[in-house]
């Protein structure tokens, strides 16, 4: 009888171990339950942060056409804005005096139709004829009838020389675009601009910049003020050939005349 009693009680608490091993079995499931829902926290908070970035890359986009917009109003000629869709653009900057390559220039009508006779030309800002642009397929034109119009600009001059270059279109007008020819030698004139173009730039950091080389948030907006009026300044005076503005990141890129790179920024890089 003993013996009866301890066996059932032996039962009884392997059943109760059994029963509790059964209530405790979603417990240990929990955890699991607990990482998901931290992943989803995690992957909605990563969804918010791309939200953010696409908000980011808006007013990128925005403060690149700011930048664009510039760009637009030293290099082109205004006319209605309806009239001005289209872009010219070239190839390449700068070319070798001499050189027969030249520049290629491409104007994009995005598929507007000509008025039948009208032809396509590419002048000098002064208003002097270079070429006829064509879309016939013959080179340097790639694709015909694709409504890019195409020509090569060869100078004739064996030193360094800027060109400011329109396209003419019916009673329109495109962008200028600036070009400029080179050596194998920079000028000296060339080389003490530079230099001079650089301490300019100095200049103005040194009214804001700290004794840790850095810019306050406050001042950074004063600086691309200063920044770009100095830009648009060395633009109108032909001394730069291209330039690009980002205020978003505090930072200018332009090229000299001499065909060297300048870089300005308001970071530490």
């Amino acid at each position: 009888m003993m013996n009866k009693k301890i066996l059932s009680g032996l039962l009884a608490l392997i059943m109760c171990m059994a029963l509790s091993a059964c209530t405790e079995a979603p417990v240990t499931d929990k955890p699991e339950d607990s990482a998901v829902e931290t992943t989803a926290a995690v992957n909605n908070e990563e969804v918010t942060k791309d939200e953010d970035v696409t908000d980011d890359e808006d007013t990128t986009s925005d403060e690149d056409t700011t930048d664009d917009e510039t760009t637009s109003q030293q290099e082109t000629v205004v006319t209605d804005e309806e009239d001005v869709p289209e872009m010219l653009t070239v190839g390449n900057e700068f070319s070798k005096a001499g050189d027969e390559t030249g520049f290629t220039f491409e104007l994009d009508l995005n598929g507007e139709k000509l008025k039948k006779g009208a032809k396509v030309e590419l002048y000098t800002s002064e208003g002097e004829l270079i070429a006829e642009m064509t879309d016939d397929g013959s080179d340097p034109d790639r694709i015909k009838d694709d409504k890019i119009y195409t020509s090569v600009f060869s100078p004739d001059t064996d030193t360094w020389e800027t060109f400011d270059v329109k396209a003419v279109y019916g009673e329109n007008e495109s962008n200028i675009v600036r070009v400029r020819t080179y050596t194998d030698k920079i000028s000296k004139e060339d080389d003490e601009d530079f230099r001079k173009m650089v301490a300019e730039f100095n200049a103005i950091s040194e009214k804001y910049i700290d004794a840790m080389g850095e810019y306050s948030d406050k001042d950074k907006a004063k600086v691309m003020d200063e920044v770009t009026e100095l830009v648009d300044k060395l633009y109108a005076e032909g001394r730069i050939i291209t330039m690009h503005i980002s205020r978003k990141n505090g930072s200018v890129n332009l090229k000299h005349k001499s065909g060297v790179t300048f870089t300005f920024t308001t970071e530490i890089m």
